[in-house]
């Protein structure tokens, strides 16, 4: 058996003109794909709530770990709760970012912050929903609970903040239709 050594020149349009065809290809099946993702001209933008940890005011033991519970508690139930078009992440500025102008390194539409902090066997909670761009505080208040049941409370208050939270943006669409949030729960499915 002989093999036959094939020149260049013979396959060298033809081995260009396959290349050539092969990137239009992807090209093509690559602007698709990017084009029909969700948040295209076929559906509204979805808009993201960054929740961060909760700082605790003074150092106190179950101070950590309270805090950390009841920012994944919310963002648990945010995400369940709310709408197809909100999506909401976990974000780290760290326990003692300063907020109050634009919220550097937080690449969101909203950010829900708060504080924590434990006096005499009770636990006070504050919340509070900001826009972004320039820390314009939409929301706020403050929740209070015994300390000796502070799982009971984490479960509580995490449930009327989000509910407080997306009551909020619920309202924003209703002010401003270009918010494109859809009130929570009309994305669920029946």
């Amino acid at each position: 058996m002989s093999f036959r050594v094939i020149e260049n020149s013979e396959f060298g349009p033809a081995l260009a003109a396959v290349g050539a065809a092969l990137g239009i290809v992807l090209t093509v099946l690559i602007w698709h794909t990017l084009d029909s993702r969700p948040g295209t001209a076929d559906e509204p933008p979805r808009q993201v709530l960054a929740v961060l940890p909760f700082a605790a005011l003074e150092n106190w033991t179950g101070a950590e770990p309270f805090r950390q519970a009841l920012a994944q508690e919310l963002i648990t139930s945010l995400a369940r709760r709310g709408s197809q078009n909100l999506a909401v992440v976990a974000q780290d500025a760290g326990p003692d970012v300063e907020t109050g102008g634009a919220v550097p390194g937080v690449h969101a539409d909203f950010v829900l912050e708060g504080r924590v902090q434990r006096e005499q066997g009770t636990l006070r909670v504050w919340a509070r929903l900001l826009l972004a761009k320039d820390g314009t505080v939409l929301w706020t208040e403050a929740y209070d609970g015994a300390e000796d049941e502070i799982l009971v409370f984490q479960a509580e208050v995490s449930d009327r903040i989000g509910d407080a939270v997306l009551g909020r943006l619920a309202q924003l669409v209703e002010e401003d239709p270009r918010t494109q949030l859809a009130p929570p729960g009309a994305g669920a499915a029946a």
